[in-house]
């Protein structure tokens, strides 16, 4: 097995381990050989014993900063004073992990929480969670900021002809060295790789023509949204990987701007990276 497992392989190798299940033995075996995705389940693991132990009547403390179980039950009660109540409220803002078992408690009247019932109703979606933060926090830039922006052709270059009316740059900013790679989505919904580079911290990619030379397809094939993919490792042997059906994006730019981010996400969860997604806005 290459590379760090995906987090749906861990939240589901840990939702069947924590309920009895089978459980997938080449998985098991990668755990404990890889520190990221060993750390990875390690702290999902905890975290979500602090989901399922809502009723256990002690004070062992969790790992990290996050409430105990005692606080984040009373907590989804109301039963917490003024004074506590403030801080752990500040937390579950913050903590995806504490904020999904919250919205699990709530699900689950306080004199039914048994830990077989906590476990069935909500384990899968709390590991998911667990395993995505840690993931985050450990093998990836936290910082990763994208500027487009629209030009005129450049009519001195000598690569005029294939660019188009209009050429768009991104401007790369992030807190890590890593891979980035620049992918535009089209207005039919196709995926196109433009560019691959490892960036120190700041880069600009471009210019690239909004409208591709040579297309059918004028309105479609029109270069709509960037996605900006950064991982430790170049993908560009991996991505054709990633199965894609293209789908023509919405008129609504809000509905439009949810398609590709369900892309984006996807390719996080595939290839163990961060995708940011951003419009090429032309103004006509």
């Amino acid at each position: 097995m290459k590379g760090h497992l995906t987090v749906r392989e861990i939240s589901d190798w840990l939702a069947a381990r924590k309920l009895g299940e089978a459980v997938d033995p080449e998985i098991g075996d990668h755990i404990e050989q890889c520190d990221t995705c060993r750390a990875a389940a390690d702290r999902a693991d905890a975290l979500l014993d602090v989901a399922a132990s809502a009723v256990v009547e002690d004070d062992s403390s969790p790992v990290s900063s996050c409430p105990d179980d005692l606080k984040l039950s009373a907590y989804a009660d109301g039963t917490l004073s003024t004074a506590d109540r403030e801080p752990v409220w500040k937390h579950v803002v913050s903590c995806s992990v504490c904020r999904a078992v919250v919205e699990a408690l709530y699900e689950i009247p306080a004199s039914g929480r048994s830990r077989r019932t906590l476990w069935v109703t909500s384990i899968a979606a709390l590991a998911t969670a667990a395993v995505f933060s840690i993931f985050f926090v450990l093998s990836e830039p936290q910082k990763l900021d994208l500027r487009v922006a629209v030009f005129d052709v450049d009519t001195t270059r000598s690569s005029i002809e294939a660019h188009g009316e209009k050429e768009f740059e991104v401007e790369v900013e992030i807190a890590e060295p890593a891979h980035i790679h620049l992918l535009v989505v089209d207005r039919a919904g196709e995926l196109t790789l433009l560019a691959e580079r490892r960036v120190e911290a700041k880069a600009v990619l471009g210019r690239y023509g909004i409208q591709p030379p040579g297309q059918s397809e004028p309105s479609l094939s029109r270069r709509a949204y960037v996605l900006l993919i950064s991982a430790e490792e170049s993908l560009l042997d991996k991505l054709d990987e990633f199965e894609h059906d293209p789908v023509s994006l919405s008129e609504d730019s809000t509905k439009a701007a949810a398609q590709v981010e369900e892309i984006g996400k996807r390719i996080e969860e595939q290839f163990n990276c961060i995708v940011r997604s951003a419009p090429i806005t032309v103004v006509d």
